[in-house]
């Protein structure tokens, strides 16, 4: 939440899982930043050791010029969402898009939302908060 008490994005990012893991693990996966107004991928992905890559690793997919499809509707869905839980100033959403391209909530988190990868790569991100 913002001085004016109104929930404001601060940073996006996308995490990938790599090949041969069932799901996205933390020890294991790839990051990379999304501009906020677009939605497109920034063109350089961090691996969890933050070091710096520009493709994914086993499909050598570049993330330069890669939009994150239907940004605006995921926007509008975690600060509609974090209206309704004011008394959290900062939430870190967690979201997949269907096959219908919409957004679908798969957690929240207000506690452990990872601001240290936000802060490093898009920040400063909570400055103008006077936190």
């Amino acid at each position: 939440m913002n001085l004016q008490n109104k929930p404001s994005l601060r940073s996006c990012y996308l995490r990938l899982g790599q090949k041969n893991d069932q799901h996205v693990k933390s020890e294991n996966h790839i990051r990379i930043p999304i501009d906020l107004s677009s939605g497109k991928l920034f063109d350089t992905g961090y691996l969890a050791n933050w070091q710096q890559i520009n493709m994914h690793p086993q499909s050598n997919i570049l993330f330069a010029n890669k939009q994150v499809p239907c940004i605006h509707k995921c926007i509008d869905l975690v600060l509609g969402l974090h209206m309704k839980m004011p008394m959290v100033q900062c939430i870190g959403w967690d979201l997949a898009i269907n096959d219908q391209d919409q957004p679908v909530v798969m957690e929240w988190n207000g506690y452990g939302n990872d601001i240290k990868f936000s802060e490093a790569t898009q920040g400063p991100c909570f400055k103008d908060l006077n936190w």
